[in-house]
């Protein structure tokens, strides 16, 4: 039965919620209950009973003819609060922003651990390695926690709403569009934190310099993970919207 009631659900989420439209949608699926029973008590398999009453179904711009309800109309304004094109545009703008912050801040706590490794190199070095480490972390957490705060709100505004039959068009667009994109940051990325494991190897074993070693390994394993943050961040973004999910986006 949960068959028959999502196949309903998909039929209607692009017709707008009325008193009419809600009463119609409750008919259709008492009717459609009342007529599996009766194939099932007919002799008919579970599959092949919700085959045969779905097969049955008429148009469902039949019936929202007989409601007076013009198509074009509902293509456009499907629902009073839905997210249209100029809202979806800002949001994957604020996505974007987002993925970079996000990943710039990452990438400075990789780079206080990369400067920090020299805090026992003389006293001088020790000192400006300290300052350094803290200076980069404050920039981290300057650049996620305000921006984290942000995007949360951001998502507030948009959450459990429905988006119009353009914007879900759009964003499969876009999604499509970014694949190979994210693909290429993706694998560029974890092929630059595989790479920086050999850097520890190869400095510290072979040419006795293991702090060089371990500060070029934070480095680079930073510049990867920024890679890897930075288009997973953009990509999740436009595939939640594709899915009418942005609830999850948290």
């Amino acid at each position: 039965m949960k068959t028959i009631k999502n196949y309903l659900d998909s039929l209607f989420l692009n017709v707008p919620k009325t008193p009419e439209t809600e009463k119609a949608k409750e008919d259709l699926l008492s009717n459609m209950e009342d007529h599996y029973y009766e194939l099932i008590n007919e002799g008919k398999s579970e599959q092949e009973a919700i085959g045969t009453v779905i097969s049955e179904f008429g148009s469902i711009d039949e019936l929202l003819a007989e409601l007076e309800l013009d198509k074009e109309q509902r293509k456009d304004n499907e629902f009073l609060d839905a997210i249209g094109l100029e809202e979806a545009f800002e949001f994957w703008a604020t996505v974007r922003r987002f993925a970079l912050v996000v990943s710039l801040g990452i990438l400075s706590f990789c780079f206080a651990l990369s400067g920090v490794v020299f805090a026992n190199y003389g006293s001088i070095i020790s000192v400006l390695a300290v300052i350094f480490f803290f200076i980069l972390v404050a920039i981290g957490v300057g650049l996620i926690v305000p921006n984290g705060m942000k995007y949360s709100k951001t998502l507030e505004v948009l959450e459990d709403r429905p988006l119009t039959q353009r914007t879900r068009e759009k964003a499969n667009e876009k999604l499509k569009d970014y694949e190979k994109s994210f693909r290429s940051g993706l694998t560029v990325g974890i092929g630059l934190c595989i790479l920086a494991i050999p850097c520890i190897i190869f400095f510290g074993e072979l040419l006795g310099l293991a702090v060089l070693g371990a500060s070029l390994f934070f480095s680079i394993a930073g510049i990867g993970v920024f890679l890897i943050v930075y288009t997973s961040i953009i990509y999740n973004g436009f595939k939640k919207t594709d899915e009418n999910q942005l609830l999850y986006l948290r």
